[in-house]
């Protein structure tokens, strides 16, 4: 149902007044967890949430990255999964994967993006650490969430 008001009693706009008080800064919220634990629900349902509050938000996947690069499943190495010892082919494949999402990340921030969500495993420390650094070097504010069992884990 629809309000209609009377010239000179229309309401603020509330995007006008939330934009304000959230532009404090650039944020970069990581999703931490498990193959299959909700986070790429969980990064959509932030964006949906900040985009409605008016902050120029967007999600990166690394899957959708790595699937527009590489190709589908059957067309990868069978080493490109999992905690083994991956060859030099398949570790340059995953870096350059990685590198061209987080590129496409910060060319997000310099356009002023307000934003990033960093749609991924992340469940390496190292690799945390990795994107902790380089994001803060940017002056970017780094938010690491973890889904439940990644908490329960210690992933995080």
């Amino acid at each position: 149902m629809r309000t209609l008001y009377r010239e000179g009693q229309m309401p603020e706009k509330q995007g006008r007044r939330t934009t304000n008080t959230i532009n404090r800064g650039q944020i970069l919220v990581v999703t931490v967890g498990l193959p299959g634990r909700g986070k790429t629900h969980l990064a959509h349902s932030i964006q949906r949430y900040l985009r409605w509050m008016g902050v120029q938000c967007r999600v990166y996947n690394l899957a959708n990255m790595r699937r527009s690069m590489l190709g589908p499943l059957n067309q990868l190495p069978g080493d490109y999964f999992g905690n083994v010892q991956h060859d030099t082919e398949t570790r340059m494949m995953r870096l350059n994967v990685m590198e061209r999402l987080e590129s496409t990340i910060r060319q997000f921030f310099e356009q002023g993006g307000q934003v990033a969500v960093y749609d991924a495993n992340n469940s390496n420390h190292e690799r945390r650490c990795l994107i902790q650094e380089e994001f803060g070097k940017m002056g970017v504010q780094v938010l690491f969430i973890g889904t439940y069992r990644a908490i329960l884990l210690g992933l995080v």
